[in-house]
């Protein structure tokens, strides 16, 4: 290791230690005394057989072991864009890539570390979990897809598995990554309790430390015991501020504390600072994943009403409660979204139910006069997009595109939303559906049984769409052959033409479609057939010497 790269190494986690070690670095901005009703607990240590907890936060990497044993952990460029891909920005890359192992716990002759970074600034890595083997100097680094967006704080390893805490490190503050995860080694399988009723009450994994059998872990919100044998756990807070004791109680009673600190206007709300980010969003997740009503009213909080809306749409409990809080079940983000959208979105048809017994409007509509029914129909979610045409969902809407629930639904494949909609929709004429643009679509995407349900409701095969596309067009543009056949047996014009004049042969020839050429000849279509242009001078102009050698077989002239 030379000795640029060793300081910088030393440098980096120093700054890492930094952030995690500055007290209540976690509280975010102006939030003193919201976190100070917290039973947050920082350390542990066992003491005399006993395990004793703190309340300030000792941070105690073991950066002797990682330092002395572990060598760097080295990513190229292009090693990051591929383990860190950004649709938006594909060939991103920050200005320095800086990782370094942390925490690391010795197994015999293996070394198990986890791997942490910086995030701002220009800086960023990848995180994950390595393993040297000290007698042939081999190592092994493990970057399961959750923990690529954190670091490891601490580390165990309990029989097969690795148990991490994890944190963010980035400009100005310290976020509680994944919270604790499990990574199981021999299977390469990482295992999380975000979300989940069974593990921690907290988000902030600060320590942990296995004594008498159980996984003891420290969290903001008390201590949770995991029952090494069982596979169960308990949880405890402090019955006091100074304190050894602990008390055993539920995650549900400990929200329900921490609920009544909370004000339900913002005015009240005692210098909490802003819910849209930061550690107090943490918290008020856990409060809606165990409804309470206190937290759930929030959501007509105008600064925040988007972030609590992503949460109450995904949860039954809380939404059964919303009526009674006082919230306003039809409240939208500022993107016009309700909750009703967001568990179309989600698909979840429990939450849906609830909603609409709650008094939601099923035909609501968000800034981009989407409603629920073309959110379910987007993401496929037939059991939603039933529920909600039971409840009076208008099919015929449409978004600033002319786009229905039922044309979404077949541009994306969704065959069994697509049959679902004609199936219940109150308005009988399929055309006024949108069914025109959905066999289109159809037709584009190769559904065979989605055209046919569509053509069995009485859509005219042959009828331009609202682009001025013909069905067997766009079927030929994209070779799907089987779909030529089956709009001709249902009497497709094969040399009818779109609103510019091109017929499907010339679209199959266009886009050098072998199949679909051959299908269209085999069906009748005329290789002569011009507007100023033949499929054979598109097929020499664009070099597609097998379809032209067709056409020239089928007589074709330029």
């Amino acid at each position: 290791m030379n000795s640029q790269t060793s300081t910088q190494r030393l440098v980096m986690l120093a700054f890492i230690t930094l952030l995690s070690a500055v007290p209540n670095a976690h509280a975010g901005w102006g939030c003193p005394r919201f976190f100070s009703a917290l039973p947050n607990v920082a350390a542990l240590s066992v003491e005399s057989g006993q395990v004793r907890f703190k309340r300030s936060n000792d941070i105690n990497f073991d950066k002797g072991a990682c330092s002395e044993n572990v060598p760097e952990i080295n990513l190229t460029q292009q090693e990051y864009i591929n383990l860190h891909p950004n649709p938006s920005y594909p060939d991103y890359y920050p200005d320095t890539i800086e990782q370094a192992p942390t925490s690391c716990t010795r197994v015999g002759s293996l070394v198990y570390f986890g791997i942490a970074f910086y995030g701002g600034e220009g800086s960023g890595g990848v995180g994950g979990v390595g393993r040297l083997d000290l007698h042939t100097g081999k190592v092994d680094v493990r970057r399961p897809q959750l923990l690529r967006t954190t670091s490891v704080d601490k580390l165990l390893v309990i029989d097969k598995s690795v148990w991490v805490t994890t944190k963010d490190y980035s400009e100005g503050t310290t976020g509680p990554g994944i919270g604790i995860a499990r990574y199981d080694w021999a299977q390469d399988r990482l295992d999380t309790f975000q979300g989940n009723k069974d593990g921690p009450c907290g988000m902030w994994a600060n320590d942990m430390l296995v004594h008498d059998g159980e996984l003891w872990v420290a969290t903001e919100l008390g201590i949770s015991r995991y029952s090494l044998k069982h596979g169960t756990w308990r949880h405890f807070v402090p019955i006091n501020a100074t304190s050894q004791d602990l008390r055993e109680t539920s995650c549900h009673e400990i929200y329900q504390a921490v609920a009544s600190h909370l004000s339900a206007t913002p005015e009240k709300m005692d210098d909490v600072c802003d819910l849209n980010g930061g550690p107090p969003r943490d918290i008020f997740r856990h409060l809606l994943q165990e409804h309470r009503p206190t937290a759930v009213t929030l959501i007509n909080w105008s600064d925040s009403k988007r972030t609590m809306l992503d949460w109450a749409g995904s949860r039954k409990d809380v939404v059964d409660v919303i009526p009674a809080a006082g919230a306003n079940v039809n409240a939208k983000d500022d993107q016009g979204w309700s909750i009703l959208m967001k568990a179309a979105f989600a698909g979840d048809a429990d939450i849906v139910r609830v909603l609409l017994a709650r008094g939601a409007e099923v035909n609501a509509q968000n800034l981009r006069a989407e409603t629920a029914l073309m959110i379910a129909a987007e993401q496929g979610r037939t059991d939603v997009a039933s529920i909600l045409m039971e409840h009076g969902a208008d099919a015929t809407l449409k978004d600033p595109f002319g786009g229905t629930a039922l044309s979404i639904a077949a541009a994306r494949g969704h065959t069994a939303v697509v049959e679902t909609i004609l199936a219940k929709a109150r308005e009988a004429n399929p055309v006024v559906l949108g069914g025109t643009d959905a066999l289109v679509s159809a037709a584009d995407t190769g559904d065979v049984a989605a055209a046919a349900a569509l053509l069995a409701k009485g859509i005219d095969v042959n009828a331009l769409s609202t682009t001025g596309d013909l069905a067997l067009g766009r079927a030929a543009a994209k070779g799907h052959a089987e779909m030529i056949r089956a709009l001709v047996a249902k009497g497709a014009n094969v040399n009818a033409r779109n609103r510019v004049g091109f017929t499907a042969l010339m679209f199959a020839t266009l886009q050098g479609q072998t199949e679909a050429v051959r299908a269209l000849l085999s069906a009748g279509a005329d290789p002569n057939s011009t507007d100023g242009t033949t499929a054979l001078s598109l097929a020499v102009t664009w070099r597609h010497p097998e379809i032209e050698q067709l056409l020239r077989n089928a007589r074709a002239v330029k």
